[in-house]
């Protein structure tokens, strides 16, 4: 089976934040722990049900600050970030007096920023549907961060956060 994450999808009524201890049976305890960040709730829901059900414990949150708000709550150890590089859905961009205005909504650079400030060892995956060969350069696992561009298959996805898991984090 091959399911494809795509670009862009509508926003579907779901709640924002949900903890899942995965399909392994495991308690949250002994799980890895993701935190899974992006604006599009079919993306979250998705992604986080493939993790879940591959073992994970999956925080998920629908903005940066969502995320910093998980990430000071959350006890234990988060062991990696799974990011949308673009966070601010399209809604945030605002018509002012007949000129564009961007918002203000944390990005997945700054929250990566401000995560492994908190927490150095959490591994980082940042994902995107903007092709940019700068960006991507930037998300390299040598750099300790990996890139995952959108749209991806949900083995891509587990493959990915296997990688990280198994390569650079500590049991």
């Amino acid at each position: 089976m091959s399911s494809l994450i795509p670009n862009h999808a509508e926003l579907a009524d779901e709640p924002a934040l949900s903890v899942g201890t995965g399909g392994s049976g495991s308690p949250a305890e002994e799980a890895k722990t993701i935190l899974l960040v992006d604006d599009d709730a079919m993306t979250l829901t998705v992604c986080g049900g493939c993790l879940e059900e591959a073992g994970y414990c999956v925080l998920k949150a629908r903005s940066g600050e969502e995320a910093i708000r998980l990430n000071r709550q959350h006890a234990g150890p988060i062991h990696l970030l799974l990011t949308d590089y673009i966070l601010a859905p399209k809604t945030l961009q605002l018509q002012v007096a007949g000129r564009r205005t961007q918002s203000n909504a944390m990005n997945g650079l700054h929250l990566m920023r401000e995560i492994q400030a908190a927490r150095p060892s959490t591994q980082v995956i940042v994902m995107s549907g903007h092709s940019d060969a700068n960006l991507e350069s930037l998300y390299h696992p040598k750099n300790g961060r990996s890139f995952l561009k959108k749209p991806f298959n949900l083995e891509t996805l587990l493959r990915l956060v296997r990688e990280a898991m198994t390569d650079r984090c500590p049991a």
